[in-house]
């Protein structure tokens, strides 16, 4: 996946909210132990890891959705100090800036079962 894509999300951002507070391009780190969970924010070290099979499997959605996804994550805390506590995780900051990325926020992904259905679907 391209840092431009990041960019791309981060810049989107500052349409509406200001460099100083949102601050630089959150960094990614490929995970090879991440196998149900797409993504995952680090709100406070700026940093996202993404799973390493499912964005081999669907790079597309990864693109469009995942990145941005997380990016919220990250713009919501650095804007409101959002997401921190539990349960905060997806609350109105995120949705928030998911509106502001164009997309909506959606929670939870289909990856794991798409990728069920293509197995099954190979085997006949």
């Amino acid at each position: 996946v391209s840092q431009s894509r990041y960019n791309q999300a981060w810049e989107r951002l500052g349409y509406r909210w200001p460099q100083s507070k949102l601050g630089t391009v959150p960094y990614v780190v490929m995970d090879n132990r991440l196998k149900t969970t797409a993504g995952r924010a680090w709100i406070e070290e700026g940093k996202i890891d993404l799973s390493t099979s499912l964005m081999l499997d669907f790079p597309r959605r990864f693109c469009m959705d995942t990145i941005p996804h997380e990016c919220a994550h990250i713009a919501a805390y650095r804007i409101f100090g959002y997401g921190m506590k539990r349960g905060e995780s997806h609350g109105d900051p995120w949705r928030m800036m998911m509106q502001d990325l164009g997309l909506p926020p959606n929670v939870y992904h289909d990856m794991i079962e798409q990728r069920t259905l293509k197995q099954l679907n190979r085997r006949g």
